[in-house]
């Protein structure tokens, strides 16, 4: 889980907070979970990701080498160890650290499963919408 807060941006939509249950973020102009409407910007270009359970560290990864990014008023070209209340400026784009732990999301899908397990078994009407949905889903992709 990342929680980050977008305190600048040349896309103004992008203001306030932005929260995933992933263990990765990816910046960028037309493809990440961040996208940022600027001219200069090109595909991915910054990363933040959570390591494992274990170690739980925030890392922050340029991805375009010949760009830098600003943390706490100290310019880096490399990634970078954050942690909570860091300052991130990238060229159209400045956030916050506000939270960040890592999500085992197999153990997430795990505990979907079982509880979809249950409302089959209790005939639960949610599971009827939910096979409507999805064969309806597999319709569209054929």
């Amino acid at each position: 889980m990342i929680k980050i807060l977008i305190t600048s941006s040349s896309d103004i939509d992008l203001l306030g907070e932005f929260y995933t249950f992933k263990n990765q973020i990816n910046i960028g102009h037309t493809k990440g979970d961040i996208q940022i409407k600027h001219p200069k910007i090109r595909n991915s270009i910054f990363q933040l990701k959570v390591t494992d359970a274990q170690e739980n560290i925030l890392l922050g990864t340029m991805l375009n080498s010949n760009t830098t990014f600003n943390l706490n008023g100290r310019s880096h070209n490399n990634t970078v160890a954050l942690k909570k209340n860091d300052f991130i400026r990238i060229e159209f784009l400045e956030f916050e650290i506000v939270e960040f732990h890592y999500t085992d999301v197999l153990i997430n899908a795990q505990k979907i499963e079982q509880k979809f397990s249950k409302l089959k078994e209790q005939n639960h009407p949610v599971v009827d919408i939910i096979n409507i949905i999805d064969s309806e889903l597999e319709m569209g992709n054929s």
